[in-house]
């Protein structure tokens, strides 16, 4: 597949025209497992700078964030490394869909032979940003350079990346949990049941990780996103199919379903959940069958 021009539109084996995008992806989305795992399959994808923009890591995941630099900061800090992919519209579409908490904004990248070429990146609305700080993870920071050194970004950046301070991969006997199942309490469930409990007309949110059955409390579009993207994506309730898919780890790598995670990847799905949520924002209310990969 060889892109022709760079106006918008590709020739495929010149029968087919094809429009394109240049997205700039900035931390987990520079990485090759965690694009192709959300189905997205670029044309081409090389190292740049993006121009004027610094990036800022924010919240209690410390999830990163490309955030415009105001017009007295001085020029080395407004600029910062990832990867330009050339995408399609429809990868675009899919793109919008996962990033649907921020806004598609036209930005300015330098690729390392010089030129310059506009891109999207995807920017969090001024009234939403949130201003807390936040540490990276160790998973999340892994994962940046990881893609980095695969798509040849530049060492001093790669470098940069891995003096940044990170919060270490918990240890299992430290995970966080919505606590324990208990039989007489949580009544089993299939799958099927809990897809059903989809936060639609009146129903309740649910979704199964670790053989627990949660329901979602306080669902605000900040917090059902993933959940919605799972059936819609996967059609799964379980998180097992669907989280290290979005949220990839290169200790535990992508289980091929549910039931190929081990124990312990299971506990770390829900550690990451109850993160995410906060320790009250799920309650268990059923178990499901589950087995695990033996270790």
């Amino acid at each position: 597949m060889e892109i022709c021009s760079t106006n918008g539109t590709s020739s495929v084996d010149n029968e087919s025209t094809t429009t394109f995008e240049y997205y700039f992806a900035i931390a987990s989305m520079m990485n090759p497992t965690s694009i192709q795992k959300r189905g997205i399959k670029p044309l081409k994808s090389q190292p740049a700078i993006l121009l004027d923009y610094k990036l800022v890591f924010f919240g209690s995941m410390g999830y990163a964030e490309a955030i415009p630099c105001p017009p007295d900061e001085e020029v080395t800090s407004s600029e910062f490394h990832g990867v330009v992919h050339t995408v399609t519209q429809h990868d675009m579409n899919i793109l919008n869909e996962i990033e649907h908490l921020y806004i598609p904004t036209k930005a300015i990248a330098q690729l390392y032979d010089g030129t310059k070429i506009s891109v999207i990146v995807y920017c969090r609305p001024p009234e939403k940003q949130d201003t807390t700080k936040g540490i990276p993870q160790e998973r999340y920071l892994d994962i940046m350079i990881e893609g980095a050194i695969h798509y040849g970004v530049k060492p001093e950046y790669i470098e940069s990346l891995k003096k940044l301070e990170k919060e270490p991969r918990p240890k299992a006997n430290v995970f966080l949990s919505f606590g324990p199942l208990v039989p007489d309490k949580h009544p089993i469930m299939t799958l099927e049941d809990v897809f059903n409990q989809d936060g639609q007309d009146g129903r309740p949110l649910c979704a199964t990780v670790n053989g627990k059955v949660l329901q979602i409390q306080d669902p605000t579009p900040e917090r059902i996103g993933l959940f919605r993207n799972m059936r819609k994506m996967l059609r799964t309730a379980a998180l097992e199919d669907f989280l290290p898919k979005v949220i990839y780890d290169p200790m535990y790598g992508i289980p091929n379903n549910r039931n190929d995670c081990t124990r312990e990847h299971a506990a770390y799905l829900e550690h990451l959940v109850v993160k995410r949520l906060g320790q009250n924002g799920a309650i268990v209310i059923g178990s499901v069958e589950q087995t695990y990969k033996e270790t």
